[in-house]
């Protein structure tokens, strides 16, 4: 029968969805931080928020008129740049969060509430 205009063929879109699959090869790494990790990202991510900090001391000293518009931007750019601050010590600092309930607390503890 043919399909017309806004109908759709579910009896062949079940067998092709049946027919995907997908398959994850677990890696052979230590779950510590070696010498070939990638620290970019957490480099990228701390850089990040050494910038908003210092974003956020400019728009503290500026010469801008402190109105509630003014202190959103700054406690926004605060907030930003403290999220961004602990997601760049993730990696090299609490890569056994997953398994070590130490790490995991702690860093629990610094996201608030982000993450938790």
């Amino acid at each position: 029968k043919p399909i017309l205009g806004g109908e759709v063929n579910v009896e062949n879109n079940l067998v092709s969805q049946q027919k995907t699959k997908l398959y994850v090869n677990k890696s052979e790494q230590s779950p510590t931080l070696g010498a070939g990790d990638n620290l970019l990202p957490s480099i990228f991510f701390l850089l990040s928020a050494g910038s908003l900090g210092k974003l956020a001391f400019d728009i503290y000293n500026s010469s801008l008129p402190m109105t509630i518009g003014i202190w959103s931007l700054f406690f926004t750019t605060i907030a930003v740049g403290y999220d961004n601050f602990i997601i760049g010590l993730g990696k090299p600092f609490f890569s056994d969060a997953e398994t070590n309930k130490k790490q995991f607390d702690l860093l629990k503890v610094l996201s608030y509430p982000r993450f938790t």
